[in-house]
């Protein structure tokens, strides 16, 4: 018996059995192709402040940031349209962004640090906004008070100690910050956001001068600062000269 004529193979089955070879002087000059660190310009003081979330978050997701010195804030208009800092330059994007809660909600879109799902959006938000209602009373304990002994004694009986949580606070309390983080140690259950990256801030801030205050009160929070501390990549930059000494301008805090 003859046996049945082989079919003739398709242009792509010769190319599987057989595929083409580039010619080594061409492939000699392939560049492989790489992804380049978002780049930022900040323009702000030689201090923790407003800008530190941003550092934070730039560090976490490896971008690259250059700060630069503030100049005739008051007077450039153009650059500094609210007469304040910081500025946030989006390098990548051309884009120039006013406001720090506008910034830090800029990032958080850009690095996808806003949660997964809307409630978890919602929560991280929320946290946000809670950590600006600290942030006024502590403001207000270092540039108007000055560290005094009596205004340190008023920022802890009002935001820190559980005996008065349920006092006049403005909706800003330690106890309100610990009992946000879920059972994974953070704000929401899909890692890392910038609502931990603003509490981890805030709470840091404060333990400068309020450690043992907190540490006596709050051990969630405690073991949220240090979780957060032992990112990698975060503590690369905590330890770097990259991050500022002080964390105001006044040289208090």
């Amino acid at each position: 018996q003859l046996s049945p004529p082989t079919p003739a193979l398709t242009a792509t089955q010769q190319l599987q059995l057989s595929p083409p070879t580039l010619d080594p002087a061409f492939t000699s000059q392939l560049v492989p192709l790489t992804m380049s660190a978002p780049s930022f310009s900040l323009y702000y003081w030689d201090i923790r402040g407003r800008a530190e979330v941003l550092r934070l978050t730039f560090a976490l997701k490896g971008a690259s940031v250059e700060v630069k010195a503030i100049v005739d804030m008051k007077t450039d208009k153009d650059l500094y349209k609210f007469g304040q800092a910081p500025v946030l330059i989006d390098n990548d994007a051309s884009l120039t962004i006013w406001q720090s809660n506008t910034m830090i909600r800029y990032v958080a879109r850009k690095f996808g640090l806003e949660g997964t799902t809307e409630a978890d959006r919602i929560k991280v938000d929320m946290t946000v906004e809670a950590v600006e209602s600290m942030r006024n009373p502590y403001v207000e304990m270092v540039y108007v008070g000055c560290m005094s002994e009596e205004a340190k004694a008023k920022f802890v009986a009002t935001y820190i100690d559980k005996a008065n949580v349920n006092g006049r606070n403005g909706g800003a309390h330690f106890d309100y910050f610990e009992k946000l983080l879920t059972k994974d140690g953070l704000i929401t259950g899909c890692g890392i956001t910038i609502g931990d990256i603003c509490l981890w801030d805030m709470l840091d801030t404060v333990m400068r001068v309020f450690a043992s205050e907190i540490k006596a009160s709050y051990p969630a929070l405690c073991a949220f600062h240090a979780k957060f501390a032992a990112e990698p990549s975060i503590a690369a930059y905590l330890a770097s000269d990259k991050r500022p000494v002080q964390p105001n301008n006044n040289q208090m805090g």
